[in-house]
């Protein structure tokens, strides 16, 4: 006779390895497939020769010394019992993009936090700052409109009407593509860092 199990979850990328870690923490018979050799999803590397390359997660944003400990992502780690077993490193920069080419060449390294950010990219594309402070402003409501999500218990017409009027960006902007919300924004594409 087969093994009976209450939950299965299919893919132990990194929503399936959330989903049967919080199914076997709540005391169900989980069962967790997947069908490549290691679990982990975009959250793993492979190696070619010399080099790693990372599949696609580059880091876990939303936790360090400018973050207040209360984000969701925080939030998970704690109540999987396993924050204090790991190393977090901070990260200084969000990214840095060089581009070799006919037009010309740049090297721009971008800081984190959203002062020192538009700061940068004020040097680098003066006039884009206030544009700059929309896109930022979008991005935080965002993010407090998935956190306000995230915490509704039962449904009643109160949450419409905090989405529609404390959320109302958020809501605007759900159905276009990162690309369409910087073109609705009219941003410079130096701003944005493409075809420089």
């Amino acid at each position: 006779m087969g093994k009976k199990y209450d939950v299965v979850v299919i893919g132990a990328g990194n929503g399936g390895l959330m989903a049967a870690t919080k199914s076997a923490l709540a005391g169900k018979k989980t069962l967790l497939i997947e069908r490549h050799n290691i679990p982990g999803g975009s959250a793993t590397s492979f190696v070619r020769g010399r080099f790693e390359f990372e599949a696609s997660l580059h880091e876990l944003c939303g936790i360090g010394p400018y973050i207040e400990g209360g984000r969701e992502l925080k939030k998970i780690f704690d109540e999987l019992g396993i924050s204090e077993k790991i190393e977090w490193v901070t990260l200084y920069e969000a990214f840095r993009m060089i581009t070799l080419n006919d037009k010309e060449n740049v090297d721009y390294t971008l800081p984190t936090t959203r002062k020192a950010f538009i700061d940068k990219v004020e040097e680098y594309c003066p006039g884009s700052r206030e544009k700059c402070e929309k896109l930022f402003d979008i991005i935080e409501e965002a993010n407090a409109g998935l956190d306000y999500l995230g915490t509704i218990q039962n449904f009643s017409t109160d949450i419409f009407k905090k989405i529609f009027g404390e959320y109302s960006d958020f809501i605007n902007c759900a159905g276009y593509t990162v690309n369409e919300l910087f073109d609705a924004l009219d941003l410079p594409k130096a701003a944005l860092f493409h075809d420089v």
